[in-house]
């Protein structure tokens, strides 16, 4: 299970629409159910919103995740939590066609420089 479908499970067990729990973690029904289809990954801080909407762990929301947890904090006080989870081929995708859009509008911008 991943972490949106965990998510999903936890919201129809507690009987909530997918409007209800947005609004109760201050995001919209589109990226929740994103979310919740794999196609998108919460962040550490919106995971912690989850947990507490749905009266759950964190660590119940990773369940059967890929996924390492560094309780250490380097900067003493409150520990943080981060979770370093395995990029999907999503990601990795729309981070390879940043990086062609990027080189390609450098080359714009060569081009643009050498004919001033």
């Amino acid at each position: 299970m991943s972490i949106g479908h965990n998510i999903k499970d936890k919201r129809l067990k507690k009987g909530l629409s997918q409007e209800q729990l947005a609004n109760e973690v201050y995001i919209s029904q589109a990226t929740l159910s994103n979310i919740e289809k794999g196609k998108s990954i919460p962040d550490i801080l919106l995971l912690q919103h989850f947990a507490e909407a749905l009266e759950c762990s964190f660590e119940d929301l990773l369940e059967n995740e890929s996924v390492v947890v560094n309780n250490n904090n380097q900067q003493g006080g409150i520990g943080y939590a981060q979770v370093v989870n395995q990029l999907s081929e999503k990601l990795i995708e729309q981070y390879e066609a940043r990086i062609l859009e990027k080189d390609i509008r450098i080359k714009e911008l060569e081009q643009l420089l050498k004919v001033t």
